[in-house]
């Protein structure tokens, strides 16, 4: 483990050698080479390498696209540093490498925000994020020790199958630290503060692939939480959050605002998921998280490619958009309807299915639901209306999108859902 940190480490910072870099690791991984130090690594499911393979994705659009005016020597080494951690976290076999490895990853992404953000305000914002995900990870190092006793063995996690608590602190803790990284609905305040003062870098990152790793964490220990009124009640708290905040968005005129509180949006149904202990439910989660990871983060970078036209994230100054460059608007009108799940998307198959776990809890449910898919597609036809319709602000810099890498950036994020969308078997 610690040989690949430093071949990690000692890379030169440039995109394509960070680009073979990635392409060897993912190679090697796939050809189940040792190149981890510790002996079940790495558990080859799909759910691991799929995430994997998202980082890897996500990072190489980054690590390619121009957004960077200072210091990307550091930026490049912050990024190989949060994809072998988020890698090791996905690979890990073993319940201690897990958490070390979730809690490192925090740190790029910490430093991404207080480095390269745009406002005074980043520093807030970057110690708002550590303190919410670090006050709720402590409580969960604490029961995992105690399961460590318990059990007397922390090499895999099936072997926490021996263990069985009814205690309230310790299925409450599990629980915690991944919901603060979701983030579920009361616990998310730190997601919009983030996403606001970040580079457009970092909101890809942190919305696409660090949300990821919370519902990873959950699904991987969701068989120690046995109390049935715990999950009940963090399922409704969670869906009920998601109503409240659909409606939030439908009056909110930033836009990096609308997309981050989207998230927690769509978080819920995975927790609702995750909640009800139904393995038939496991496919939809990973289409979502899979799904949200690409279009989130391309709707990210389609809100930074308006900003630096108006340098103004309010939907009040972003207007015309269609007649200044159809192109974009398509792009964005894809990006938009799979954010909603709309006809033929695989935010569509996922979310139906996710949506017939309700039934294992209470058909109550299905309204809660019905007023969620419906405030989603509202906010959704805002934000795209909004922006596109209307006349041109007199102060927009005016830049041709087919001759840049910003049109090609998106479509990055488009066909591969599509491309899943046609084998869903896969």
């Amino acid at each position: 483990m610690m040989k690949l940190i430093f071949l990690a480490m000692m890379t030169p910072t440039t995109p394509p050698l960070f680009l073979s870099f990635i392409i060897i690791y993912i190679i090697f991984i796939s050809m189940k080479l040792p190149l981890m130090n510790f002996s079940t690594f790495p558990e080859m499911e799909f759910l691991s390498f799929t995430l994997v393979i998202l980082s890897a994705w996500l990072l190489l659009l980054m690590a390619n696209a121009n957004y960077l005016s200072k210091n990307k020597n550091a930026f490049f080494f912050m990024m190989k540093l949060l994809f072998v951690s988020l890698a090791a976290s996905f690979f890990s076999g073993t319940t201690l490498l897990f958490y070390f490895f979730f809690e490192v990853a925090l740190i790029p992404i910490f430093w991404i925000i207080l480095g390269w953000g745009y406002q005074p305000e980043r520093f807030l914002a970057s110690m708002m994020m550590f303190f919410y995900t670090m006050l709720s990870s402590l409580p969960l190092l604490i029961s995992l020790i105690f399961i460590w006793s318990e059990v007397c063995s922390i090499s895999v996690f099936s072997g926490f199958y021996l263990f069985n608590s009814s205690s309230l602190w310790v299925n409450l803790t599990l629980m915690a630290a991944f919901l603060v990284k979701f983030p579920m609905y009361l616990v998310h305040l730190w997601l919009p503060k983030a996403h606001v003062e970040a580079p457009v870098a970092g909101s890809m990152i942190l919305a696409g692939v660090l949300l990821k790793l919370g519902g990873y964490g959950l699904y991987r220990l969701s068989f120690l939480i046995v109390m049935s009124f715990l999950n009940k009640f963090t399922a409704t708290l969670s869906l009920f959050g998601a109503v409240t905040l659909a409606c939030v968005c439908c009056r909110l005129t930033d836009m990096k605002v609308m997309i981050a509180y989207s998230s927690v949006v769509h978080m819920a149904l995975i927790i609702l998921a995750l909640m009800s202990l139904e393995s038939m439910s496991t496919g939809g989660i990973w289409w979502v998280m899979l799904a949200h990871g690409l279009v989130s983060s391309g709707l990210f970078a389609c809100a930074n490619i308006f900003y630096e036209a108006t340098h103004s994230r309010s939907m009040l100054l972003n207007k015309g958009f269609l007649s200044f460059s159809p192109a974009l608007t398509t792009a964005w009108f894809l990006l938009l309807m799979m954010n909603f799940g709309g006809p033929f998307t695989l935010n569509l198959y996922g979310e139906v299915n996710l949506i017939l776990t309700t039934f294992s809890f209470s058909s109550y449910f299905l309204i809660l639901v019905f007023f969620l898919t419906f405030f989603s597609a509202a906010y959704s036809l805002i934000l795209y209306s909004s922006t596109q319709q209307g006349l041109k602000p007199g102060g927009m810099m005016w830049f041709n999108l087919s001759s840049n890498r910003e049109l090609s950036l998106l479509w990055a994020h488009i066909w591969p859902v599509f491309l899943l969308l046609a084998d869903l078997n896969l």
